[in-house]
């Protein structure tokens, strides 16, 4: 899926538009850095994650995972592996046609994500 292109930013790779299709979303975190959701109903998310390098280096990167509100408020339930900044996972936006965005840092060390919720104010 993601071919890997080179700006002036940096490395950037082909966002996943997903359809939520039930409860249970899964995202490949392996194939891309940036993921879109519409939220149709309350979903628990899991992960696929980076495997270790086989010289069992560490693995580290960034995940950035849009979410957009339907007409009806939904809630987001993060794996276990999820540190959220500040203990708890930030309230979300619940308004009709929210955007906002949570950004994970992956610890390969640790096999933990970091997440900060971002755009909650009018991101667009």
């Amino acid at each position: 899926m993601g071919k890997i292109r080179r700006s002036n930013l940096g490395f950037y790779f082909k966002q996943n538009v997903v359809a939520v299709g039930g409860s249970n979303l899964e995202l490949d975190m392996t194939t891309t850095n940036r993921h879109k959701v519409t939220l149709s109903e309350d979903i628990t998310l899991t992960f696929v994650e980076p495997a270790p390098n086989a010289d069992d280096s560490s693995v580290a990167g960034g995940v950035q995972i849009i979410f957009i509100q339907d007409s009806s408020p939904r809630t987001i339930t993060f794996p276990d592996n999820v540190n959220h900044n500040g203990g708890t996972q930030a309230t979300i936006p619940t308004a009709s046609g929210a955007r906002f965005y949570f950004t994970l840092i992956w610890d390969g060390d640790s096999r933990v994500w970091d997440a900060e919720l971002g755009g909650a104010d009018g991101y667009s």
